[in-house]
């Protein structure tokens, strides 16, 4: 499992992992995580991967078989029981969920070292609030110990709703469980409205400082061009999309004074969102946020810059410091081909330099147009390029509405090569054969070869 860290100025730190055949992704500031799916066809919708076996590259640049992962699912698609085995360990996870297809439990079993008994270790549980979905009230993360099921202390948290006589949610508290019934408040978030206006006037996001919770950033006068009136969380970008679209707001900051937010509707379903400093002192610098459509096919890219003049002067586009870029691209079957996600440094957006980053590439094998395989490359900064990661090759579906089954054509050989020249330590030094390197022996395409 994989999971990537955003760190941000004025909204929430998140992290992010996925399922094998899903994209491992990092939820950006104003990037909504079931923004990047693989977005099946209607007809397809209930073909899931039932089989799926796990490679990654060896000391000799091969695809080598690293575990097999069998899935079964209810009806309606949700994930019942998933197991991996290694060869040597097996990892089953089985799953509860509510009529609305909410997560209840989650429970991980695991065998000992030659054993084949699956043993049970972890346990996840799970309440909602009866309005909105998807929102956690309470979760406990449990170990076993002597048998029994205790607790694991600041990992359980309760999440307390208010809200006013108009049934609009005015603040959510997330305490965290530190001891027997001794929950601590971490964070809060607390909305204000005008007159019977479902929009939200203003919004401030609170943090644990300590044993007292400390504003970390404060929106107000939230000018809203459309609001659905629903519950929309905390700055999102469910606040540009989905039928909201916010227009302007300041941010105050005890440390940066006033920040101007201003959002520009591109059309199309593209935005900009700009962030400056009313602190002269602080001119020099400026944060963009973008959403851009890319195709008729609903691809996209979004970007989180922040611009730095070294020289004191107002930022402008040329002063690109640093940021993230992640890009999704779809099909015309509406399936997803590509996601790439990169941090960048460097100035100029054209000059940009890639820091890190992690890319997937799709194939679609499978009779009812299934992913049969998803390969992951990681971004190697030495090397300049990506380098591959991991491959999940799916062989087997089935449609979980009839129990119906088929099994997808996948190569003859997995062993195939990674490109490029490599020591025999592993070590990547040339994309290509014909670079010139000092004698030595090398893996060329797998094979020893002597130059």
């Amino acid at each position: 499992m994989r999971k990537y860290t955003c760190t941000i100025a004025f909204a929430l730190s998140c992290t992010f992992s996925t399922f094998a055949q899903t994209p491992f992704l990092t939820q950006n500031k104003l990037i909504d995580a079931q923004k990047v799916k693989a977005a099946a066809k209607a007809a397809q919708s209930l073909w899931k991967p039932t089989h799926e076996i796990l490679y990654t590259p060896d000391k000799n640049n091969e695809w080598t078989k690293y575990s097999e992962n069998n899935y079964t699912y209810d009806t309606a698609g949700n994930l019942l029981v998933s197991l991996s085995d290694n060869g040597k360990q097996k990892i089953k996870i089985v799953s509860t969920y509510d009529e609305k297809g909410q997560l209840l439990t989650e429970t991980t079993y695991r065998t000992d070292t030659g054993s084949d008994e699956l043993k049970p270790r972890m346990l996840k549980e799970y309440t909602y609030d009866p309005y909105i979905y998807d929102l956690a009230t309470s979760f406990y993360f449990s170990t076993i110990s002597n048998g029994d099921w205790k607790h694991f202390y600041g990992s359980c948290y309760k999440r307390t709703v208010e809200r006013d006589d108009q049934g609009r949610v005015t603040s959510i508290t997330k305490s965290i469980l530190e001891g027997p019934d001794n929950y601590v408040d971490q964070i809060k978030s607390l909305y204000t409205y005008e007159g019977t206006s479902k929009a939200p006037a203003s919004y401030e996001y609170q943090t644990s400082n300590g044993s007292t919770l400390i504003t970390s950033a404060k929106y107000v006068d939230l000018k809203w061009a459309k609001n659905t009136g629903e519950y929309l969380g905390a700055y999102s970008n469910k606040w540009f999309t989905e039928g909201n679209f916010l227009e302007s707001a300041t941010i105050k900051s005890d440390s940066y004074g006033d920040i101007l937010l201003t959002a520009t509707d591109k059309g199309g379903g593209s935005y900009e969102v700009v962030q400056t400093y009313t602190d002269e002192k602080l001119k020099s610098q400026k944060e963009i946020q973008k959403y851009e459509i890319l195709d008729n096919n609903g691809s996209f890219k979004y970007s989180d810059l922040f611009y730095f003049n070294t020289e004191g002067n107002a930022a402008t586009d040329d002063d690109l410091y640093q940021g993230a870029i992640s890009e999704t691209r779809y099909d015309d079957h509406n399936n997803i081909v590509l996601y790439e996600n990169r941090n960048i440094t460097s100035a100029g957006i054209d000059n940009a330099t890639i820091a890190d980053g992690i890319k997937n590439e799709f194939v679609y094998g499978g009779k009812h147009g299934e992913i049969t395989q998803t390969t992951t490359w990681t971004y190697s900064y030495n090397d300049k390029e990506y380098m591959p990661d991991s491959k999940v090759i799916a062989d087997k579906f089935a449609d979980v509405s009839t129990g119906i089954e088929h099994i997808a054509t996948t190569p003859s050989d997995m062993k195939h090569h990674v490109s490029g020249v490599y020591t025999l330590q592993g070590v990547k030094v040339a994309s290509s054969a014909s670079t010139p390197l000092p004698h030595g022996v090398y893996i060329i395409d797998g094979k020893k070869i002597i130059k």
